[in-house]
């Protein structure tokens, strides 16, 4: 069965090979092509041999390997909020939003942190935080890789929050 497939295969492909064009007008004088005659007034059309170009060869990729990745080094810059930022009482709150250079790879996490005390660990560049603490924060965010060593850092910012404090008279 495979070598008659085969031949079969054989046969259609040299057909194609030796198939000869015919150039026609029609009754409206469009040029019309066909592998048939369809009458005397048709003209054999020499074709061109097709110009053919091997395929490339796919060079071998540059892969990150674990040791590339670490050797990685971001720029951090916390876009939102600005330093200094006041948050009022009604505000509970607070987006944090930062730029990286070059971007997150995969095996890499951002850690944002308010006075040094994790807040989250995760590869959005942006988070929100809810109902931190009164009074003026630090925050921080830097980009870490598996073995949790420091690839990137942000400048400290100053978040200044303002909660209501419920007296007893």
């Amino acid at each position: 069965m495979c070598r008659f497939l085969l031949v079969l295969w054989c046969v259609f492909i040299t057909t194609g090979a030796f198939a000869q064009v015919y150039k026609t007008l029609d009754k409206d004088g469009n040029v019309v092509y066909s592998d048939t005659p369809p009458n005397e007034q048709a003209q054999a059309v020499e074709l061109k041999e097709i110009t053919t170009m091997p395929a490339d060869v796919p060079r071998e990729s540059s892969r990150y390997t674990p040791q590339d990745n670490d050797a990685v080094s971001y720029q951090v810059d916390i876009v939102s909020p600005r330093n200094e930022v006041v948050i009022p009482p009604g505000q509970r709150d607070l987006a944090v939003a930062i730029s990286l250079n070059p971007s997150l790879q995969q095996d890499h996490l951002i850690t944002y942190y308010i006075d040094g005390e994790l807040i989250q660990e995760t590869q959005s560049t942006s988070i929100v935080i809810q109902d931190p603490p009164r009074g003026g924060r630090t925050l921080t965010v830097e980009v870490i890789n598996q073995q949790g060593d420091v690839l990137g850092a942000s400048q400290p910012l100053t978040v200044n929050v303002i909660r209501t404090i419920n007296r007893a008279h």
